[in-house]
């Protein structure tokens, strides 16, 4: 199928896809106040009279003092707040830019000194006001999410939802900031489509991945967490005999949104080794697995090392995704959870530990890159843990996430994580016989085996395997000499002895003989955060109908229903 083609059924779907994103539509006014900026709003579903979440995000301008006040107004002839809303069903989080992480802001039912008032005017029409506490306020050129509905989990969890207008149409919101004295800072009105619902069929393969765990457990270890991961709604189970009829296994994985499935196993013992069996049901279709998706490792004989993948669930290639044991506390105490989280990043670096994607803690890695994150009086359950390094010079880590199971009165331990090494190019654009030049920090003792791809993104075209210096900096050089003229992809990762390898670094792209926003897939990502999203596809909407350059994919001096075409084909979520 040539290009053409498929923009053109990509854009045959994009009606059905704008009522399953339910995008906020962006259109900003002004009276004597600034715009907010970059303004969109997710919402769960579009469909008339049914409550839904809400997802708010936008820049501001200028500064909200403290005890200044942002206000969300809606429409009068259709959305509604239903009454009993209050602040345990609002969100508010901040974040310096657009690479820094979001953290939460502690709020009440009325301002404080440390907290920030949620009041709401319920039924048609509702209001939200947001009064900011007497000592923080929110910088200029912020990043603000508002979660509305049971999304808000911060504090306490939400319970009330807005209620969709009850005909189709579409229907303004109004955001605006106020200082301490209510004088108007910045504002901004954005719409919202109620819409039918459409219904897209997708037919994809299903798949059972990330068994964990794997290779070969310390000796002594007697217990462990089994864990898979399925990209379709499943619950599962699991046999020591193999060619077990889903129905007749007696093993069954606890399941977090029925697409990640864990298990405690105990009675392990040393010099052995285990093999487990698992079949899962499609909860949507309720078809069950005719084969078996085979969990096999071993524990370690007295006086040796393990070298397995780690019960603590790392993702990655090889054991850089963490190795590790799952390990009761004694039976005589009685004490909360406990994670304790180790590996290697890079001298120097500090690194963000996030739960669940809130910040938890900030930990400087030593002069040799390793690294200890202890988090304790947790709640037994399933929790995602991520790391995300920042070098020496600034550059960012791809995020590392680790999600597992745990039981109350136990400690896990994941160890041996390799956090993907940071890559950055001398020049994002070079000309046909002149050399790419990369580099980054990774573990010094460590070798970096950096990748230059195709411009598909997916064939290799050369690997260089370089040593990392002892204050973690490693670069590679690589020709360009017999290329073609394009975009091409570069990533890289960490092999560490005895330990193994990362996962792939972030990827970063380099114009050979051509400017890197030449590629429409590069022009798609409008606000340049290294995705192709909703951000994107709002900043569009807002520009639509327009000659604005920057959201003009294709340059041909309009936006309109190629671009968004284009967009679409590129689209990463």
């Amino acid at each position: 199928m040539n290009n053409g083609k498929k923009f053109n059924k990509i854009g045959y779907l994009l009606g059905g896809l704008v009522c399953l994103l339910a995008i906020f539509f962006i259109s900003s006014w002004s009276t004597r106040a600034a715009n907010l900026y970059e303004a969109y709003d997710l919402i769960g579903t579009s469909r008339p009279a049914t409550s839904t979440n809400h997802l708010l995000n936008f820049i501001t301008a200028q500064a909200i003092p403290p005890g200044g006040k942002i206000k969300i107004s809606l429409a009068d002839n259709g959305l509604n707040i239903p009454a009993g809303f209050d602040y345990s069903d609002l969100d508010l989080a901040v974040a310096a830019s657009g690479t820094d992480i979001f953290l939460d802001r502690q709020l009440a039912g009325a301002a404080s000194g440390s907290a920030d008032g949620i009041a709401a005017n319920t039924g048609l029409g509702g209001k939200i006001i947001i009064t900011l506490n007497s000592s923080s306020g929110i910088a200029a050129h912020s990043r603000v999410r508002i979660k509305i509905g049971t999304n808000a989990v911060f504090g306490a969890p939400g319970s009330k939802q807005i209620l969709n207008a009850a005909a189709t149409g579409s229907y303004w919101l109004d955001v605006k900031t106020y200082s301490a004295a209510d004088v108007i800072i910045d504002n901004v009105r954005t719409f919202v489509a109620m819409v039918s619902p459409v219904f897209v069929n997708f037919s994809t393969s299903r798949i059972r991945s990330n068994g964990l765990p794997n290779g070969v457990l310390a000796a002594g270890t007697t217990q462990t967490i089994m864990s898979l991961t399925t990209n379709y709604s499943a619950t599962c189970r699991y046999s020591a005999q193999s060619g077990t009829a889903y129905s007749a296994m007696t093993g069954v994985f606890y399941t977090s949104d029925n697409l990640y499935h864990t298990i405690l196993l105990t009675g392990l013992y040393s010099s052995h080794c285990f093999d487990y069996y698992v079949r899962c049901v499609d909860t949507d279709t309720s078809t069950p697995d005719l084969d078996d998706y085979l969990i096999h490792f071993c524990v370690a004989s007295t006086g040796e090392s393990g070298t397995g993948g780690g019960t603590g669930g790392g993702s990655g290639g090889g054991t850089g995704g963490g190795t590790g044991i799952f390990k009761p506390f004694p039976l005589e105490n009685t004490q909360l959870p406990s994670v304790a989280l180790s590996g290697f990043a890079y001298p120097g670096s500090s690194i963000s530990v996030l739960q669940d994607s809130e910040l938890l803690q900030t930990i400087i890695a030593k002069p040799d890159a390793g690294f200890l994150a202890e988090i304790f009086n947790l709640k037994k359950g399933i929790y995602t843990f991520t790391l995300i390094a920042k070098d020496t010079e600034g550059t960012k880590s791809i995020a590392f996430p680790t999600t597992f199971w745990i039981e109350a009165n136990t400690q896990t331990n994941v160890t041996n994580i390799l956090i993907p090494p940071t890559i950055k190019l001398a020049n994002t654009t070079v000309e046909l016989g002149q050399n790419i030049i990369v580099s980054g920090q990774s573990a010094p003792q460590a070798r970096v085996i950096a990748q230059l791809n195709d411009p598909s993104g997916k064939k290799i075209l050369s690997a260089n395997k370089e040593s990392v210096g002892p204050d973690g900096r490693w670069s590679s050089i690589f020709s360009t000499t017999g290329l073609s003229k394009g975009i091409y992809e570069l990533t890289a990762l960490t092999s560490y002895p005895k330990i193994g390898s990362s996962t792939l670094s972030a990827k970063v792209q380099c114009g050979v003989g051509q400017k890197l926003d030449q590629g429409p897939c590069s022009r798609s990502d409008i606000n340049q955060d290294g995705k192709i999203n909703l951000v994107d596809f709002s900043i569009m909407m807002y520009y639509w109908g327009t000659n604005n350059a920057t959201a003009d994919i294709n340059q041909d001096g309009k936006i309109n229903l190629v671009d968004f075409s284009i967009l679409m084909y590129c689209w990463t979520g």
